[in-house]
């Protein structure tokens, strides 16, 4: 992760705004799911921000619905949606992967409130690993990318 991306969510604490997240979350792969909660939860918490709405819902196809709902309810400034996805022995997981994203962005186009993309596709348990557990840690990226937008929209 470039140093930029830090600079743009840090800013002067007198001009830190509290946003409301809410977090939509797969149980499908709860292992990994859990680690890049747990990492969201502590970068939100490490800037100054108050502990997210978490929705569980049982895998990715049901995240967006959910985050469309909680977008329109007009009490979140951005929506964290997070799940994986590991290649099995057809290609079904492209299927999800391509179908869940697409409707986050139509649902972030049409609400206006930003659905930032937690979902992690992978072909091996052990990339899954990387990217949730291991050195990658995906998790703490989409919450930076959560509170940035949070912040780029405030000042719009």
């Amino acid at each position: 992760m470039s140093n930029d991306f830090f600079t743009l969510v840090k800013r002067d604490p007198s001009d830190q705004k509290i946003f409301r997240f809410a977090v939509v979350a797969g149980v499908y792969n709860k292992s990994f799911v859990d680690a890049l909660l747990q990492d969201v939860c502590t970068i939100l918490e490490g800037a100054g921000q108050a502990s997210p709405k978490v929705i569980r819902v049982p895998g990715v196809t049901e995240v967006p619905l959910v985050a469309l709902k909680l977008a329109l309810s007009g009490k979140y400034d951005v929506i964290i949606n997070l799940g994986v996805i590991c290649k099995g022995d057809t290609h079904h997981h492209e299927v999800l992967a391509v179908t869940t994203a697409h409707a986050l962005q139509a649902h972030a186009a049409t609400s206006g409130v930003p659905m930032v993309n937690g979902l992690v596709c992978v072909d091996t348990l052990t990339q899954a690993q990387d990217r949730c557990i291991g050195p990658l840690k995906r998790g703490q990226e989409y919450a930076l990318t959560a509170i940035s937008m949070a912040q780029v929209l405030s000042e719009l």
